[in-house]
């Protein structure tokens, strides 16, 4: 097929709401393609699970991570949305990276190997599994879904989705999960066709977060959690619903659900209403509270489940709390709301936070995991606007995204220092423009 013939083809099948698969009968062949390792991070906040922990990392440690510093930084083409970019992913020697298009980056120097658009721009993290490379991207008040290999940054398949979404795609086998304004979808990883989904009858308003997916059950969340419901993996039936009374809110990629596949639970932080923010440990089973602990300010980025504990991301908080009983170990309280993500790893966890809150600039933070002391305080390039986002960690290195830049940092690194080849970024708020909270009527 000629590449004028490929782009009409494309243009029908988008025009009429279904894939165009865009992969020669050599990439066919050649499926499915390596999968991501142990000691890879290739989705949103680290797994299908959306634990955010690093788990083999041995590297970056207690001993290790107040020596963080720059190993490279490289600019990037922001979305124009905030955040600006999403959380990095890594695999092997690749680095992926959302903005005005998908961006693979050699994890060792920073160079760039390839750039690829799906047709909107990505404010979300992309994912990895068997090869490819799935992101959605947003243009107007459309949502796109596309799925790029990940050796040579060609475009395998896109489409377009039926409702607009602001969260991060999770891969589970050879499934693709995406959640979005009603309802949750499921699409056929290697074509791009959709296998099943879901419309929430009860919806009034909000966004679906990036789906978890654990023992055969896709979880899902909306209204600022405060209603999750669990759907079969292979049909999208329900198979139990959890709720709590409070108000609806949404932000991009907000309201993670941890899962813990070894204990069968799942870790669910939520926003205000009748309580006054929580975070709920419930069962994967069949959705029972197992035990909610009420934090006084609404979870609205995800919670990351490390070993024993618990972190819940609450507005200007740190809270660790234990898996087993929702008991508080220890709470870091800052002056202004916490950067997006967070990333656990070798009994630490790094999150960030904006200009004016701890220094006069933006700033990385890590404390142990175990005790709540901070253990590193690194202060990061820019001012106002700067904020950074969530990190990944992989191999003993740390890839943080600041707005436009991408910076790699190790132990024993140097100075984190200004790109100066990028301009600073327009003024916006350091958690979303589409950051909302309603209450339910």
């Amino acid at each position: 097929m000629s590449d004028v013939s490929r782009r009409a083809a494309l243009a029908a099948g988008l025009a009429a709401g279904v894939t165009t698969p865009l992969s020669t009968t050599a990439e066919a062949a050649a499926w499915p393609g390596p999968d991501a390792t142990a000691d890879d991070y290739p989705q949103f906040m680290a797994d299908s699970g959306h634990s955010g922990w690093a788990r083999t990392e041995t590297t970056v440690t207690v001993a290790t991570v107040g020596s963080l510093g720059q190993l490279w930084q490289r600019p990037v083409a922001e979305s124009g949305w905030a955040p600006a970019t999403g959380d990095p992913t890594v695999v092997g020697n690749g680095v992926f990276l959302g903005g005005r298009t998908v961006v693979r980056y050699d994890a060792q120097t920073g160079t760039r190997v390839w750039s690829r658009s799906i047709g909107a721009v990505v404010p979300t993290t992309p994912v990895y599994a068997h090869g490819l490379v799935v992101a959605t991207g947003l243009d107007g008040s459309d949502s796109h879904l596309g799925a790029i290999d990940a050796r040579t940054g060609a475009l395998v398949w896109k489409r377009r989705l039926a409702r607009s979404g602001f969260a991060s795609p999770s891969i589970a086998g050879s499934t693709v999960l995406v959640g979005s304004e009603d309802r949750v979808q499921a699409f056929d990883l290697r074509t791009g066709g959709r296998r099943w989904g879901w419309v929430d009858p009860e919806y009034w308003a909000g966004m679906f977060g990036s789906p978890s997916a654990a023992g055969g059950l896709v979880i899902a969340g909306n209204e600022g959690n405060s209603r999750v419901t669990a759907l079969n993996l292979s049909d999208g039936k329900v198979a139990w619903q959890n709720r709590l009374p409070g108000t609806n809110g949404w932000t991009m990629d907000g309201f993670g659900i941890a899962v813990d596949r070894a204990s069968g639970r799942a870790f669910v932080g939520s926003t205000g209403g009748s309580y006054s923010g929580a975070v709920r440990a419930v069962s994967v089973a069949d959705g029972t509270t197992l035990w909610q602990t009420e934090l006084g300010k609404s979870v609205w980025r995800a919670v990351a489940w490390s070993g024993s504990t618990v972190l819940a991301n609450a507005e200007t908080d740190l809270v660790a709390l234990d898996a087993a009983t929702g008991v508080i170990r220890w709470r870091f309280t800052n002056e202004a709301w916490l950067s997006p993500g967070m990333v656990c790893d070798g009994g630490v966890v790094l999150i960030g936070v904006p200009a004016g809150a701890v220094l006069d600039t933006p700033a990385l933070l890590g404390f142990s995991i175990g005790s709540g002391r901070r253990l590193l305080t690194l202060a990061l390039p820019g001012g106002a606007g700067y904020e950074p986002m969530g990190a990944a960690i992989s191999r003993g290195r740390v890839f943080l995204p600041q707005w436009n830049r991408l910076l790699c940092l190790g132990p024993g690194g140097g100075p984190v220092g200004r790109d100066r080849s990028t301009p600073p970024p327009r003024r916006r708020s350091p958690v979303a423009p589409v950051h909302r909270q309603e209450t339910r009527r």
